[in-house]
């Protein structure tokens, strides 16, 4: 697509649609991608450094964070795990969980959490955020409101 290559070489570099920020070290941390980038309540938020975060819980073995629509706030963060079959989830063991992270914000806490099997993915092996996004509480996954 020739429009889209001239936007991503605008001003004469190549703007690759990924996001970052630095910590006060110094430090670049990957935030995620320009279309996986939420607006909850005002604030901009990343996918990438809250899936870091869920993927320290026991059990999940792989986790893709969302947006979902909400008028109130623009955006609810909602979270797909995937555990192993069998595996019991207790969304009150995750809240307590959720509030022991300390570089968790609480705009980055998940409103929903789905237990999937697997997730959806492309070709190359990429998460297909947003048929999650479109499905969002409507699907065939057990989902889970997390309480504050």
């Amino acid at each position: 697509d020739p429009e889209a290559e001239a936007e991503r070489m605008a001003g004469g570099a190549y703007h690759s649609g990924d996001l970052a920020y630095r910590d006060e070290a110094g430090y670049v941390h990957f935030a995620g991608r320009l279309g996986d980038w939420m607006r909850v309540d005002g604030e901009n938020l990343g996918t990438a450094p809250i899936e870091r975060v869920l993927m320290r819980y026991p059990d999940v073995t792989e986790a893709a964070v969302y947006a979902i629509p909400d008028e109130s706030v623009g955006d609810r963060v909602m979270a797909a795990l995937v555990t192993p079959e069998g595996t019991d989830f207790d969304p009150l063991e995750f809240r307590d969980f959720l509030a022991a992270q300390a570089d968790l914000g609480p705009k980055q806490w998940p409103a929903f959490v789905r237990v999937a099997s697997a997730l959806p993915r492309t070709e190359t092996f990429k998460i297909i955020k947003r048929r999650l996004s479109a499905e969002a509480l409507d699907c065939d996954d057990p989902v889970f409101e997390i309480p504050r």
